[in-house]
């Protein structure tokens, strides 16, 4: 199982409510009849406006490769079109990452959304990807064990950047919550970098909605119709 993220902004002449609202009503929707994900989880900010992207896109696959293709034709043709109704195609970043649980329970799907805290990591130049990783885990750790149940589980996900590409951050340390308290985060340790923390409203679509989406797709459903009699009917 291959995983990415993405990091998504508002086009200029909308703002992050809509963003978001647009995202979660239509785009995710259509994106489903397309593409093999075999998790998808959107997580939308809930503060620090001064951030230049308003939602942390999660997407699994077993074959990245054929979305690949897909974007390559008429699908990605629809899919950018989408795009641009809602957000700002020049500021779309991604990258390939390893998704480490550090503490609590193994992730599971979620039917409903959630909350999380999600801490923006930089890092020294002198840590690879498992000195990296070694010096993230008890700091995590010890924060959640010390949240008194604020705390479900904590991951982290390691960031690498797609050849000839950057992205902004070298890790996003997750943590689960139970409700609206934060856990303590203290100092990072040497070599990492705190850039920011924001919290999420964490938006999963479920493996069954995934499957009937595809299936409807594979009846010949025709989802650019569809689009069309849904933007005329507004």
């Amino acid at each position: 199982m291959y995983k990415s993220i993405g990091i998504m902004t508002h086009r200029p002449d909308r703002d992050r409510a809509h963003f978001q609202a647009y995202y979660e009503s239509d785009h995710a929707p259509l994106a489903i009849h397309f593409f093999p994900f075999a998790k998808y989880v959107r997580n939308h900010l809930q503060d620090l406006p001064q951030l230049d992207f308003d939602t942390l896109s999660e997407f699994w696959s077993e074959n990245f490769t054929a979305i690949g293709t897909l974007m390559a034709g008429d699908v990605g043709r629809i899919m950018r079109e989408d795009e641009l109704r809602f957000m700002d195609r020049d500021k779309i970043r991604s990258a390939p990452t390893a998704e480490h649980g550090l503490w609590g329970p193994p992730r599971n799907e979620e039917a409903t959304p959630t909350t999380r805290l999600a801490l923006l990591l930089g890092r020294d130049e002198s840590l690879d990807d498992t000195a990296l990783l070694q010096r993230i885990t008890p700091w995590a750790q010890q924060a959640a064990a010390g949240a008194h149940g604020a705390v479900r589980r904590a991951s982290v996900d390691i960031l690498a950047p797609y050849p000839g590409t950057t992205f902004p951050y070298a890790a996003v340390l997750w943590f689960d919550l139970t409700g609206d308290t934060s856990p303590d985060i203290s100092m990072p340790p040497a070599g990492v970098i705190l850039l920011g923390r924001t919290r999420v409203r964490s938006c999963e679509t479920t493996t069954a909605t995934m499957t009937a989406a595809r299936a409807r797709e594979a009846t010949g459903f025709d989802i650019a119709r569809a689009r069309r009699e849904k933007d005329a009917a507004r």
